[in-house]
């Protein structure tokens, strides 16, 4: 069977290609960009409505399943290694999820 990352792990999911951001000091607005576009393509949300401030569960109605499937396609994006499922856990807007890409890529930056 496949597994979800077999599933991630050749850039494609089940509404389309997931590419990697080339440069590692992102800004806000383009990590923002980037998790707005895997967020309407793994869950159907309008791109439009995802915005720093919104609740993932709460406002766009994101369960916990398909947040590890954004999660996913963000680690993969982003280059990023595996997001443990306790911080997952601790993401209650799109700005703590943007926060979390940030210090990953500040952390690359710096070694």
């Amino acid at each position: 069977g496949r597994t979800l990352m077999g599933y991630f792990s050749k850039g494609k999911h089940r509404r389309g290609h997931v590419k990697r951001i080339e440069n590692a000091t992102s800004t806000d607005a383009g990590i923002l960009d980037k998790v707005a576009e895997i967020i309407e393509e793994t869950c159907g949300v309008d791109r439009d409505l995802v915005t720093p401030a919104k609740r993932i569960e709460r406002d766009l109605d994101i369960d916990d399943l398909t947040m590890i499937e954004v999660i996913v396609g963000c680690e993969y994006a982003f280059d990023m290694i595996r997001t443990p499922i306790q911080t997952i856990d601790s993401f209650q807007t799109i700005k703590d999820l943007i926060d979390h890409i940030t210090i990953y890529q500040g952390s690359l930056v710096r070694q």
